[in-house]
């Protein structure tokens, strides 16, 4: 019943995207649970710096901020740190949130993340669809939207899985969501990505087309490429061949 309930409120919602065309939205960020699990680290020393670390980043995104905003049409969205995080946020914060400009077109299949790292600009590019989506019945209102729970399971370059939790309107009929998460038939309004929580706070639809910038600063390469370019840095930290 839930799942022709979500249909119905998709099809319902072709009047609205014959309306509306783009949107901005903002979202704040907290911890619902420990990022980095520290119960199997053997050496005392390190497992109290992760800790501290821990508790600095909770506590940093516990002021209900507008930390990150997103513009997006019926194609494109781009998704980033909010200006004012650039120059003006306390340096916890600053190790606490998400860098990077995040752009994704779902009519090419395209995903990239704009990163400064390792002294340098890339424009990280992935084509593949890494989230397959299982739909639940489970629902919880986001505001004034009715919002549907989803998991994808994702594994990172170190072969490690975990469970991702989106929180997707079907009224919004826009395949986007924090970073580059979407492809869940309406918009992602919350996002629980290892431990972190991504919400919605501010939510501004308009029924002109809106530009979508594109990322175009950096080095052009693969995740497999950013992966491989990282490993051989911190190679060479560690003084090995």
């Amino acid at each position: 019943m839930k799942n022709i309930l979500i249909l119905i409120l998709f099809l319902n919602s072709i009047n609205l995207s014959a309306q509306v065309k783009s949107g901005y939205i903002t979202y704040g960020e907290t911890i619902v649970s420990v990022p980095i699990d520290t119960s199997k680290i053997k050496d005392s020393q390190i497992k109290s710096i992760i800790s501290q670390q821990n508790s600095a980043i909770k506590s940093a995104l516990s002021s209900d901020l507008e930390l990150y905003e997103m513009r997006f049409n019926t194609i494109e969205s781009n998704f980033k740190l909010m200006p004012f995080l650039e120059n003006d946020a306390n340096p916890n914060l600053k190790r606490a949130v998400s860098y990077g400009i995040y752009y994704n077109n779902i009519e090419k299949n395209t995903s990239l993340h704009q990163l400064y790292a390792f002294d340098e600009y890339y424009l990280i590019k992935d084509e593949s669809n890494p989230f397959v989506w299982k739909i639940s019945n489970e629902s919880k209102k986001i505001g004034d939207y009715l919002c549907y729970k989803a998991i994808a399971i994702v594994e990172n370059h170190i072969n490690v899985k975990s469970e991702i939790i989106a929180w997707f309107a079907p009224e919004l009929p826009f395949q986007f969501g924090p970073k580059n998460y979407g492809g869940l038939p309406g918009l992602i309004l919350a996002i629980i990505e290892r431990g972190h929580y991504f919400y919605a706070k501010k939510i501004i639809l308009s029924n002109e087309e809106e530009i979508i910038i594109v990322p175009s600063k950096g080095k052009k390469v693969s995740k497999e490429e950013f992966n491989e370019i990282g490993r051989k840095i911190m190679m060479q930290m560690r003084g090995e061949n």
